[in-house]
């Protein structure tokens, strides 16, 4: 096997583990300060309700309320524009909606992936920076059962109601490049169209 192939194996075992912590939003402040930031407390207390979501046996109670929880948590529409990349100029609105509701199963299915195998993964919050363009990004590292301690980043917008998770980053890689890849396998898969991937039949050719 490859050592590309290695790495991105790893990388999704790990994300499978790190989505279930880019939940949530909060309120932002003023003047934010690393650690005790209502931004960086939010993603430090809403892990146990995630795990506790996820761990086995998940009741169709809790599967549904982790799926809405992602659902709510994620920037899906910038996420859905990167990931869906040129292919998205195939895509109208419905499309695109399509392509989001991908996006959100794949991420819950990692999700509940995450929790049957990794059970005893701890997250440490150690700073946060504020982007000029508002942006927080929180540093962290994630003490993982087969991989060790590994440096996290998570990247969150402010919006109207608090914050979204906008990308997560570890072992070189981020959520978004992942997804990326993920949509183009899809659409490959599909022959390169994108419009009959998503089921958009008004643009797909006849």
């Amino acid at each position: 096997m490859r050592s590309s192939q290695i790495r991105l194996g790893r990388f999704r075992l790990l994300l499978a583990v790190l989505v279930l912590a880019a939940f949530g939003c909060g309120t932002a402040l003023a003047r934010e300060r690393p650690v005790t930031t209502p931004a960086a407390r939010f993603l430090q207390d809403t892990l146990d309700r995630a795990f506790d979501l996820a761990r086995p046996p998940v009741s169709e109670q809790a599967a549904s309320d982790l799926a809405n929880l992602i659902g709510r948590a994620m920037d899906w529409p910038a996420l859905s524009r990167f990931a869906s990349g040129h292919y998205g100029a195939r895509l109208d609105a419905d499309g695109m909606g399509r392509v989001t509701e991908r996006l959100e199963r794949h991420v819950t299915t990692l999700a509940r992936r995450a929790g049957a195998e990794f059970p005893t993964l701890t997250v440490a919050i150690h700073d946060l920076r504020l982007d000029p363009d508002g942006s927080r990004r929180i540093l962290s590292t994630a003490t993982v059962p087969r991989f060790g301690v590994v440096e996290v980043q998570w990247t969150l917008v402010p919006g109207q109601s608090g914050y979204r998770i906008a990308d997560v980053k570890a072992l070189g890689m981020t959520l978004s490049q992942f997804l990326r890849s993920w949509v183009a396998s899809l659409v490959a898969a599909q022959g390169g169209d994108a419009a009959a991937t998503f089921g958009n039949p008004a643009t797909s050719p006849r």
